[in-house]
Order: structure tokens, then sequence, then C-alpha cells
């Protein structure tokens, strides 16, 4: 079942009045279809979005479920216990559950509709509840590689803290100095034209012009940093198709990105494989595509599982996608005829999740001194282009 999105359609019916909808679809041209299919002329599809609870909001829900289900209690007596609770995100997230499996759904159903309270992974995860042999061993396995990714990302973040206030003062200073100090300088000196004042001048206008040179790179940066994640998040289709295989080819950080989501789909074949053994790696396959963020990708998959469903093998069908890092194809070759592919899938993620923890760590170490030493290259030209003429021009005085 594909991960459907709650949009809000504004529509012409037959009579010409203005209505609006609330459709479930996987995507604006099916909620368009829909529309047309109740008769209706679609004006404008938005999708409707819920706050987020955020990753600790989440993992605290994982964590509640787990410990209910190691008590002895089912899934849909622990969504209960959970919904009983007392106001909060939890409670609204759990009643929500329970009233859509009171519909008849399933807790997997029921999850997948929940999209705007969960990240892909954890829906798409948690949606595999019922298809597992063990789902407390699922629901633990999810939580520690929640906690995992929240710890590196807290660690990212709190890395970037000094560095980005630094960044941010350096700007400050530059423009400051670009459009009020330099300009009232230059004033100052070509009134007094005192020897060395024409080599001052010339300095501050250059330093001007780069101030200017500097604040409309940093904006258009900004500007287009700002598009693309606009695009990104509302773009769908053919188009979403395209941006995201853009992203993969920006030096680095495509190959952050593809990791990144290789190690989610190890993760999630690793669990699939180990919790429910009646599946086939295509059927795998299928169901680890909802967990991942980027759909070029997830078009590769699919493309992938069709070739291995008409008899290709399982490494020579990612081989031939010319897409997937080496060392997955190298593990998928020693693997391939192992009766637990799940213990393959588990050394492919571990693999990849210290791959990426050490990129990190990397470019974590490198900030810092990266940021102070370009700090200290704006301060030296200051002092040589600025500060050194400003005495020997008053020196003369």
């Amino acid at each position: 079942m594909e991960q459907k999105t709650l949009y809000t359609c504004k529509c012409i019916d037959e009579n010409g009045k203005i209505v609006r909808k609330q459709i479930a679809a996987t995507d604006r041209k099916n909620a368009s279809a829909q529309c047309e299919e109740k008769n209706l002329i679609p004006i404008r599809i938005s999708q409707k979005r819920k706050r987020n609870p955020g990753m600790s909001t989440q993992i605290l829900f994982v964590q509640t479920l787990e410990e209910l289900l190691r008590s002895g209690l089912n899934i849909e007596e622990s969504i209960g216990v959970l919904s009983s609770t007392g106001k909060n995100n939890l409670q609204i997230m759990a009643s929500k559950i329970e009233s859509s499996i009171k519909k008849g759904n399933s807790f997997s159903q029921s999850i997948i509709q929940m999209s705007e309270y969960f990240d892909p992974m954890v829906s798409g995860m948690l949606s595999l509840g019922e298809k597992s042999t063990s789902i407390y061993e699922l629901i633990l396995n999810l939580r520690i590689f929640m906690e995992t990714r929240k710890k590196t990302r807290e660690k990212i973040i709190g890395a970037f803290i000094y560095p980005s206030i630094v960044f941010v003062s350096l700007i400050s200073f530059i423009l400051i100095c670009g459009f009020y100090i330099l300009p009232k300088m230059q004033d100052m000196f070509l009134i007094l034209s005192t020897t060395g004042s024409d080599e001052l001048t010339s300095n501050i206008t250059a330093m001007k012009n780069f101030s200017r040179f500097f604040l409309t790179v940093t904006l258009a940066l900004l500007t287009l940093s700002a598009l693309v994640f606009i695009i990104e998040r509302k773009a769908s289709g053919e188009y979403r198709l395209l941006i995201d295989k853009f992203l993969l080819g920006i030096p680095f950080l495509g190959n952050f990105i593809l990791e990144n989501e290789t190690m989610k789909l190890c993760f999630s074949m690793e669990t699939i494989c180990k919790g429910n053994r009646t599946y086939s790696i295509g059927e795998a396959l299928k169901e680890s595509e909802k967990i991942m963020n980027n759909h070029f990708l997830i078009n590769i998959i699919e493309k992938t599982r069709e070739q291995i469903i008409k008899g290709t093998g399982l490494k020579q069908s990612f081989e031939s996608q010319k897409i997937f890092p080496k060392e997955m194809e190298l593990w998928l070759s020693i693997g391939e005829n192992s009766a637990d592919q799940g213990k393959t899938f588990e050394k492919l993620r571990i693999y990849f999740q210290e791959k990426i923890n050490r990129k990190t760590e990397k470019i974590l170490k490198a900030t810092e001194p990266a940021v102070t030493f370009v700090t200290g290259i704006v301060i030296l030209l200051v002092v040589i282009k600025i500060v050194i003429p400003t005495l020997h021009a008053l020196g003369t005085l």
C-alpha cells in the first residue's frame, strides 16, 4: 500500500459552486484524479500539513510502545493504554491510531495514514509491525536506530553553534564596515588630503566593493538554498525525481545523501529479513521504499526489485543501477547465497553507519579551525589595508 497524504482541494462542483474537500492521496496528481471522479473541477490542491511532533516525541512514542509490549500487552492494547494517558502529543497520536483501528483499519494502515505525525522512516518501520514475527524486536531495533540518529544530529548542531556565532559576527562586521564605517573614513580622508590618503581611499573603495560583492553572493546562496528547499518539499512526480537526482549529483552532499539513504535501506532490509522470514527480497525492498526520502533512489529501488522478480541475482540487480556504493555490491556478492540475508544487511547497515559517523566527526573537527582561519584572514586584510594606512595617514597630520 502506497503512503498517502492528506490534501485540501478547492474545486468547482456541477452547479458552479466552489467547494473544499479533504482527500487522502499519494500525490497531487492522484488527488486531482479523485476530484475529477467525483465530477469536481480542481482549482487548487494543497497539502494539508500538521505540526510534526518532532524527533524527541517520536522516540518517546516508540520507547513507551516498547515498554508496553515488553510487559506482555499486544500492539492494540498498548495503543489503547497510550491513548488513555494525559493530554499530550503521545495521547493525541495514540488516539488517532486507535480511532483508525476501530474503523476497521489494521495497525499498519493506521500508521500509514499518520504520515503527518511521523517521519517516513518511522511510519514505514512501524507499518511493518503486524507483518513481523516479533513486533517487540522491531520496535526495539527502531528505538535504538532513532536514538543513534538523534545523538548524531544533536552532536552536529552542538558543534556548529560556535562556528555559526563566529560566522554571523564576521558577516555583520564586514557589512557594518562596508556600508557605514568605511564610507565615513573615505569622506574624512578625502577632505584631509594628507600623505598616504590616496592609497587609503583606494583601499577603502576596494573593501567597500568587496563588502557589496560578499553581500550579493551571500544573499544569492541563501535565496537559492531556500528555493531548493521549498521546491523539494512541494514538488511531486517528475519534478521531484529531477530535484532529488540533482541533489545526488552535488559533490560531497550527494554522496552523503546516498550513503544515508543506503544505510536506512539496509536497516529496513535487516529488520524485515530478521523479523519475517516469509518475505521475499522483492517484497522486502517494496516495504523498504516507504522509509526513504529521496524519490530518485526510490525509483531506482523499484527498478532493482523488478529485476529481482524477473530472476536476476541480488548483487547483479543492484550493480546494474550503477549508483549504489561499491561496498554494498561487495557485501551483497558475499551474502547473496547466505541463508541469513538479514545478517548481511546488518553488517552493511553497521558499515555505513560507522562511515557516516566518521565523516561527520571529520567535518565537525574541521569546521571550527576553518571558520577561525577565515576570520583571521579577514582581520589581517583589514589591518593591512585599512588600519596600517590609517595610522600612517594620521601620522602625517
